[in-house]
């Protein structure tokens, strides 16, 4: 039974040591010596090419010269952007949860989108619209136009 374990442990090693090896590279041609390249024997040339250079055998096409119809990749479906849950994550903390604002902080909800969309692109354009601008410039310039709008929309529906 020991001799069967070990038999089989050995194989394995051997085994394992054969795998992926890259075969040894065979020392660089010198380019002053093309014309003994020319003058190379079949025996150093790829069988498949010594095949087809030295006999009159064609070999078969690997790909048909039939025209072939490839799928376009579809583009990646955008991702829907939620504006609720941005100005949770985002506003709330400053303008309240409903948006009535709080402090020093403004109250957005049942202003127009287009006042407010107005408000977020001054502030990611670099513009000062009050006392706040400061903090409302980085957080605007992460907004797209699009989330921009949606973000807008959002808070002019809230009463």
């Amino acid at each position: 039974m020991k001799k069967l374990v070990w038999t089989s442990l050995a194989a394995a090693v051997l085994l394992t040591g054969c795998g992926d090896q890259e075969p040894a590279k065979k020392p660089a041609e010198n380019v002053a010596s093309a014309p003994q390249a020319e003058a190379k024997s079949e025996t150093t040339m790829p069988a498949s090419k010594a095949i087809t250079e030295n006999t009159n055998i064609t070999m078969p096409a690997t790909t048909s010269t039939a025209a072939v119809a490839v799928a376009e990749p579809k583009p990646a479906a955008p991702i829907a952007f939620d504006a609720a849950a941005k100005y949770k994550s985002t506003c709330a903390a400053c303008h309240g949860v409903t948006g009535q604002g709080q402090g020093a902080f403004p109250k957005l909800a049942g202003r127009s989108a287009d006042e407010l969309a107005g408000l977020l692109n001054d502030y990611k354009a670099g513009k000062t619209k009050g006392p706040q601008s400061a903090m409302m410039m980085p957080i605007a310039a992460k907004l797209s136009a699009d989330e921009i709008k949606a973000l807008a929309g959002y808070l002019a529906e809230l009463k």
